[in-house]
């Protein structure tokens, strides 16, 4: 492997760069993909991984990976290395998984993987997850790799963040919206049949003002009702540029 010096000009102005880049995207499934291909190139590791921590489920959910599909659902949830950086907030290297207990996880084994470095990836304090370089070969990784690894995983954070942010702000708008277009539906029913029943009312109650002055202004309002229950649902269903 080869690692620049993390503060070198190149290798600097190689994080800006991407962290631009990261920070424009706002799906997180393509930012996790951008920073595993990042980290292969930059220190020149084999493969690459990133997986993702939910806590509200306690789980590691999403990853991404340059050999493997769905890694975050083939991490080990306990006891492993990824638990292990996530708990503890530090880099782990393990440089020959045959000979060490937080290898034990068979897709080590199935993609070829001799040795690895972990980093956790955090963003203000909160840890998001951990990324992975991979090495078919026995490897120590030198001190250089896992702090160009850290500086990656600190310009990765803010965009996950953010992403993460974005997706969330994304789900809570569409559940806005669903509760909302369940209740203007739960009172379109009521209003609807208010309406039927005061037109048969209407029809039976003799031709006189004195109703009239009663029934009309009802009439008026259950309509008016109607009306807005109608825009509501017209704009839950209104998309930008349709």
């Amino acid at each position: 492997m080869t690692a620049g010096d993390p503060s070198h000009p190149h290798l600097l102005a190689t994080l800006l760069e991407l962290s631009q880049a990261l920070n424009s995207e706002t799906d997180v499934a393509i930012v996790l993909r951008q920073v595993v291909f990042a980290l292969r190139d930059l220190i020149g590791c084999r493969h690459a991984s990133l997986v993702l921590w939910n806590p509200d489920r306690g789980q590691f959910e999403q990853g991404a990976s340059t050999n493997v599909q769905n890694v975050a659902k083939r991490v080990r949830q306990k006891g492993g290395a990824t638990r292990w950086i996530m708990e503890h907030g530090e880099p782990l290297v393990v440089a020959n998984t045959s000979a060490n207990p937080y290898s034990s996880n068979p897709m080590l084994g199935e993609s070829g993987v001799r040795s690895f470095a972990g980093v956790p990836i955090q963003h203000t304090g909160e840890r998001l997850g951990v990324l992975y370089a991979l090495s078919e070969d026995e490897n120590q990784f030198q001190e250089a790799e896992i702090e160009v690894m850290e500086s990656l995983a600190a310009v990765a954070a803010t965009a996950i963040h953010n992403a993460l942010l974005v997706g969330r702000l994304e789900q809570l708008s569409q559940f806005k919206d669903a509760l909302i277009r369940l209740a203007a539906h739960d009172l379109r029913s009521p209003v609807s049949l208010a309406t039927g029943y005061l037109d048969i009312l209407s029809q039976e109650l003799p031709d006189d003002a004195e109703y009239s002055a009663f029934t009309e202004p009802i009439g008026d309002a259950l309509r008016q009702m109607l009306e807005i229950i109608d825009d509501v649902l017209d704009f839950t269903r209104w998309t930008p540029g349709a």
